[in-house]
């Protein structure tokens, strides 16, 4: 739909096997919609679109999402408020979630990203994801797709470092590496925006950049933190653990820290 030439919502309609119908309406935060709207505007498409349909006897609900993304060549950023109108109560029922950080999935160069995952059993949701790029003789190249998964929203450094966790980080390569590729990007990674640092460090680094192998276009690497142990997955399989909250620290800062490996990959980590 359009209003005054410009775009300001997409409507999506299946009709189910049961015989009732599921409808998503998108609305563009630009088009400065108002909560009190949104009645009106979904009477406006029964009427339009669905004749057949009776919104008060149970058989069409709506999902109304109120978003803004914004796409870079280095990242990609969701900020997103979800809207659902189930239609089987006579009044219109509105659910705010206004911290969530991804509220549908997601892909990036052509990496889809779940909007949850589990560690221990504990349900994590996406917190932010983002593309990273290294410049390889002035040339940026795309090499992974980096996705952070949280127990609640994390929108700082300072939020992320006082988490209980668990928290989860998953790299999905867009390029196959080899083992050697595989260390020097992190030797590289760490050497450059790791900084915090404490007796030891030198030990548990070399012994965390150590697990990780050759990965195949696709495969991914995965860095869980469970209470005070880092967990490292390659190729889906544990490879060993980092015991103590300090090197946990230490990771953090690579990627929250003042000094990150990306400052627009920190951003989209963070939901900003």
């Amino acid at each position: 739909m359009q209003r005054e030439g410009q775009d300001v919502d997409a409507f999506d309609l299946h009709y189910l096997a049961s015989g009732t119908a599921a409808g998503t309406v998108i609305l563009l935060k630009e088009a400065r919609w108002k909560e009190s709207d949104v009645p009106a505007l979904l009477g406006s498409l029964d009427e339009d679109f669905l004749p057949d349909m009776d919104l008060d006897h149970g058989n069409l609900n709506y999902t109304v999402v109120l978003f803004f993304v914004r796409l870079t060549l280095q990242g990609f950023r969701t900020t997103s408020t979800l809207f659902m109108k189930q239609k089987i109560v006579p009044a219109l029922a509105l659910l705010l979630f206004s911290t969530l950080p991804c509220a549908f999935p997601l892909e990036i160069e052509g990496v889809k990203i779940p909007p949850q995952s589990s560690v221990n059993g504990q349900s994590l949701s996406l917190n932010g994801s983002g593309l990273r790029t290294v410049s390889i003789a002035f040339i940026p190249i795309k090499a992974y797709v980096a996705a952070f998964y949280t127990p609640s929203p994390l929108k700082s450094e300072e939020a992320v470092l006082a988490s209980p966790g668990p928290l989860q980080f998953t790299f999905t390569f867009l390029k196959s590496v080899s083992k050697t590729q595989a260390v020097n990007a992190w030797q590289s990674q760490i050497q450059t925006s790791m900084t915090y640092t404490y007796p030891g460090l030198e030990k548990d680094r070399t012994a965390f950049i150590g697990m990780f192998g050759a990965i195949n276009q696709g495969g991914t690497e995965m860095i869980q933190l469970v209470g005070s142990e880092t967990q490292v997955y390659d190729n889906g399989k544990l490879k060993g653990r980092i015991q103590g909250r300090e090197f946990q620290k230490a990771f953090l800062s690579v990627w929250f820290g003042s000094n990150p490996v990306q400052q627009d990959l920190k951003a989209a980590l963070l939901g900003n």
